[in-house]
């Protein structure tokens, strides 16, 4: 759809085309990654969601129907982890889907799940403003083969940001160029 996911494909292929015994490329393919980090970001669907929810006490959900696949930012590395430590025959030029099943939410489920944590807020679904990106993935492949389940949830995120924004300062300005890529990408 985007020069982003064409660009993406083109350098797995590439990637997958080199032959080399002790090379063993594994690809893979993150859900959209939500959770506190250590280079945190808020141009990500529920972390900012959530935020704003805690600073502005208002959300605005675009469409809501549409889905996505959600991680958080600890279980993306246990799963580049198990990938690190499999069998090379077990992932030697296998795509992966990182994330899990049970966490795929259409877009207006996020914001009752915030609403649930954050009773006091506000969340606008706008039907007539639709994002036209819609996928449900499937986790099953990476399940069955390295037995990688999430163990963390969007709330577990949600609380952790709710807790965080009393105690953080900084949190409070969230709007900051370092909290978004492209902005801090443009800085440098």
């Amino acid at each position: 759809m985007s020069l982003y996911a064409r660009c993406k494909i083109e350098s797995e292929k590439a990637i997958q085309s080199f032959d080399y015994s002790h090379f063993c490329p594994t690809i893979l393919r993150l859900a959209t990654v939500h959770g506190k980090s250590f280079r945190q970001r808020f141009d990500l669907v529920v972390n900012l969601l959530a935020i704003k929810a805690l600073a502005e006490g208002n959300i605005k959900i675009f469409g809501g129907e549409q889905w996505r696949p959600f991680i958080s930012v600890e279980d993306v590395c246990r799963g580049v982890i198990a990938v690190l430590q499999a069998e090379k025959r077990r992932v030697r030029n296998e795509v992966f889907n990182l994330g899990d099943s049970r966490e795929n939410y259409q877009l207006f489920t996020i914001g009752e799940r915030i609403q649930k944590h954050i009773p006091q807020v506000v969340v606008d679904v706008l039907e007539n403003q639709q994002d036209t990106r819609n996928y449900r993935v499937s986790f099953e492949k990476i399940k069955r083969i390295l037995k990688f389940t999430a163990q963390n949830t969007i709330d577990d995120s949600i609380q952790d940001f709710s807790m965080a924004y009393q105690h953080l300062q900084s949190y409070r300005d969230y709007m900051q160029q370092k909290y978004h890529n492209v902005l801090a990408l443009r800085e440098e």
